[in-house]
């Protein structure tokens, strides 16, 4: 909004948008550490899948690239473009009013739309006790938002083209090229469900070390992601959480190759949003 008309967002302030700045930057260098060590609603996601478990409810299970999975996650795309739409038409954070988080925090009472936060948080609760990681996965704009700034170079290349088309005398409007690139996000996520060089911290798997049919570093995994299968793991779910690396019996996997690196991408994302401030 600030770039194409000039104004700021509601009550948002240049910290905002400079820890917006930082977000896309640490995810198109270091991967999605927000979502495995900040985000509060990726926390309770996780939560309600250990609860599930507890009680021995059976999961409902929605295998990775299938129909139904490309279907659902074009959802955060799709949610992601009437954000970006809405917010920078009318200068307002159209999230605001369904954010599970923000209404929570607000008692319901912050800018809100009744109706479209009762409906978010039922979706949260009830999608994410069921399914694993289904608000994440399928429903979260900012996610998606995340996932396509794995593939930030083929977005500068969307946005080359707009300026070029732009001089050659043709007017498009700003949400083509937003909508171009949306697009292009969810098409690499289906088709392309992995980055190559970026982003630079990923995990690694020791051959030697990984004995056969163990499976526990994948039972640990947020999100299934079969980590025993490749010798790096660029999958655009993984969120860097080490949950895998912890889990790992024969201490096989590992960040970029480097034994205890790990530890350290908390404290990075933790100064990354301090930094920003």
């Amino acid at each position: 909004a600030y770039l194409i008309t000039g104004s700021l967002a509601c009550d948002m302030s240049t910290v905002q948008i400079t820890l917006g700045i930082l977000l896309l930057i640490s995810a198109f260098l270091l991967g999605k550490l927000f979502c495995a060590y900040l985000c509060p609603l990726g926390f309770i996601t996780e939560k309600l899948g250990r609860l599930r478990d507890k009680f021995q409810i059976k999961e409902i299970v929605v295998n990775d690239g299938s129909v139904i999975d490309s279907i659902l996650r074009s959802i955060k795309y799709i949610i992601l473009f009437i954000v970006t739409y809405i917010s920078i038409s009318s200068s307002e954070l159209f999230c605001k009013q369904f954010d599970p988080y923000y209404a929570s925090v607000t008692g319901f009472k912050g800018e809100i739309n009744i109706w479209l936060a009762l409906s978010a948080i039922n979706i949260l609760l009830l999608g994410s006790f069921f399914a694993k990681m289904f608000w994440c996965k399928y429903i979260c704009p900012l996610g998606a938002f995340m996932n396509i700034s794995r593939f930030l170079l083929f977005g500068l290349g969307l946005i080359l083209a707009y300026w070029l088309i732009q001089i050659l005398g043709i007017n498009l409007a700003w949400y083509f090229l937003a909508g171009a690139i949306i697009l292009a996000g969810y098409l690499l996520e289906i088709f392309c469900n992995k980055g190559s060089l970026f982003p630079l911290l990923k995990i690694k798997r020791e051959k030697s070390l990984c004995p056969q049919g163990c499976e526990e570093c994948i039972k640990k995994c947020p999100y299934n992601i079969p980590l025993n299968q490749s010798e790096i793991t660029k999958h655009i779910d993984c969120t860097m959480c080490g949950d895998c690396i912890n889990a790992c019996p024969e201490k096989a996997l590992s960040v970029n190759g480097k034994k205890g690196l790990w530890i350290l991408i908390p404290i990075m994302t933790i100064l990354l949003a301090v930094t920003g401030v």
